[in-house]
């Protein structure tokens, strides 16, 4: 039977041997829909799709989860496809977030914080993120903070595919931070975190105990913790622009650009692949991250700083703060890092050494707290003191503030990061 949802939101759906339904020898496509808060009591936790060809894409599955060591939020048998689809904080026994056999492909998909407990017989513990089989097919997908443990009776097997259980699979251009295999007291010790056939173009970082075991798994063109056999692997600092904020993208100057399999296909700009599951774009510029917290002046004003235009090296930007008080003249102080530091009865919020902006007037307005101060940033000013594209710039104003105590106003800061 042919099927289409769009657009749907399923949630809050228990039950006692599986959490949401069932659909069987579908094909057609779900599009956009939301899978939330499902829950089995000793069973399947989400939706489980028998046989057909069914193409999942642009959805969102979080939130599910069995009390007993069961599997999880979507289980596919057969040849199905998903695609842009996030999994995010389900909790099973095996496969929490995907399960998947018989044919299934997963493209550009993220699995996020997924947890695959133990249980006192074989088979729990495994694939928080994927299991599969030697069918199964992973490009281009994130795995981030995935946990599969062990059982805390310390029966049964210790936790293994915290990313990915799928022995014999075929995973290509994906990226694994952070992912951990654990093991409870008095079981053996923990797996691998990606159990799979081959993994070519791939990026693992932080992996707990070890990304994979070589006599298992074949890894080729990937950046590797140590020396792993294997063609074209690397190591080193895949430079991330902000893990924190889970933006994986390559920055430039990233030892994973243009260093994947030669044998992929090329990057839209002609060159060889890159490593991991986000090709580096030179034109990508983060959302720029507002942190700190700004000092109310003495007329009560909180100035709040900003970032207008697009950050790069060889176009001008600026950078400005408003709700200044009006009359003011202050400076843009800008750095290559971070800090908090108590400073005239607020907070610096960068790290030394400095690089101060020319001296700006907030101007006129028709509240006290109508100001604006405005710098321009160009490479004559970030270029001398050694800023490159892929660099991070933090940046903060300082002001006077005559009628305050500790006489300096302070703004928040902001964090861009430089493109070319």
């Amino acid at each position: 039977s042919a099927i289409l949802f769009s657009d749907c939101s399923f949630s809050s759906f228990e039950g006692w041997f599986l959490g949401l339904g069932t659909l069987q020898n579908c094909t057609g496509v779900i599009d956009t829909c939301v899978i939330r808060d499902c829950f089995a009591l000793d069973g399947l936790a989400g939706l489980v799709v028998g046989g057909g060809s069914l193409e999942m894409r642009e959805c969102i599955i979080e939130n599910c989860a069995t009390l007993e060591p069961d599997r999880g939020a979507l289980v596919l048998s057969g040849n199905h496809t998903v695609i842009d689809t996030v999994f995010r904080n389900n909790y099973c026994g095996m496969g929490s977030a995907l399960t998947c056999s018989g044919g299934a492909s997963v493209l550009r998909c993220s699995f996020v914080n997924n947890f695959a407990f133990g249980g006192c017989w074989p088979g729990a513990g495994v694939g928080a993120g994927v299991e599969g089989d030697a069918s199964t097919v992973i490009q281009d997908s994130l795995f981030v903070g995935n946990t599969a443990s062990g059982h805390f009776w310390g029966c049964g097997p210790s936790g293994e595919g915290a990313a990915i259980y799928a022995p014999g699979a075929l995973v290509q251009r994906c990226t694994f931070v952070g992912n951990e295999s654990q093991a409870q007291a008095g079981n053996p010790a923990a797996g691998a975190t990606v159990i799979a056939g081959t993994v070519e173009g791939c990026i693992f970082q932080n992996e707990t105990p070890f990304a994979f075991d070589p006599s298992v798994t074949t890894v080729s063109y990937s950046l590797v913790p140590g020396a792993t056999p294997g063609s074209g692997n690397i190591t080193g600092d895949p430079l991330f622009w902000n893990p924190a904020a889970e933006d994986f993208k390559l920055r430039p100057g990233s030892p994973c650009i243009d260093t994947g399999d030669p044998n992929h296909p090329l990057d839209s700009n002609g060159s060889q692949a890159d490593m991991g599951a986000y090709p580096h774009d030179p034109s990508y510029s983060p959302e720029a991250q507002n942190y700190c917290t700004a000092k109310v002046s003495a007329a009560g004003c909180v100035p709040h700083i900003g970032l207008v235009g697009l950050p790069t090296l060889g176009t001008p930007f600026a950078i400005t703060a408003d709700s200044v008080d009006v009359g003011r003249f202050g400076i843009l102080v800008l750095a290559m890092s971070s800090d908090s530091i108590p400073f005239f009865g607020g907070e610096l919020c960068l790290g030394s050494p400095y690089l101060r902006g020319p001296a700006v007037s907030s101007g006129t307005g028709a509240g006290p707290c109508d100001g604006l101060f405005s710098t321009g940033i160009s490479m004559g000013l970030l270029g001398p003191a050694g800023f490159q594209p892929g660099d991070d710039l933090f940046a903060q104003y300082w002001y006077r503030d005559p009628s305050a105590p500790q006489p300096i106003g302070l703004s928040d800061a902001i964090r861009i990061g430089l493109i070319q």
